[in-house]
């Protein structure tokens, strides 16, 4: 699903779209932990260490699938707007900006849960309009 699209609409839009969107993430951590930290790596900017942490609880209790995904893609929101004071990227095919790599043209494809305190999340690139 388009990053910008999850952030238009919202978790409550997101539980009709997406599968196990109501699934509550934080209820499986071993550690007791209550947040994780969301880290990117981005080619060219491997050096930037963006990195921001996601609290897993609000008073209600545990965030769900969709609330998780909405809060992710917020995140990779402010990494792009980040890299406008990072240097230029050293790989030009993935610069991130209105000459390269877009918001609209992020995806977030899956929300994994690899172990008891990790989470995965895949983000792709639609790179069809990039290379034509």
């Amino acid at each position: 699903m388009p990053v910008c699209e999850i952030i238009a609409r919202g978790g409550d839009a997101l539980s009709r779209m997406m599968v196990g969107a109501s699934d509550r993430v934080g209820q499986g951590m071993d550690s007791g932990s209550r947040k994780i930290c969301l880290s990117i790596v981005w080619p060219g900017h491997e050096s930037a260490n963006w990195a921001h942490s996601i609290e897993l609880y609000t008073p209600l209790g545990p965030l769900t699938r969709a609330q998780l995904a909405v809060l992710v893609a917020q995140m990779i929101l402010s990494f792009v707007e980040a890299t406008k004071q990072f240097p230029a990227s050293r790989c030009p095919e993935w610069r991130i900006g209105a000459s390269g790599v877009s918001l609209n043209r992020l995806y977030l494809a899956g929300l994994w849960n690899t172990s008891p305190d990790m989470w995965m999340a895949e983000i792709l690139v639609d790179t069809r309009t990039l290379l034509s």
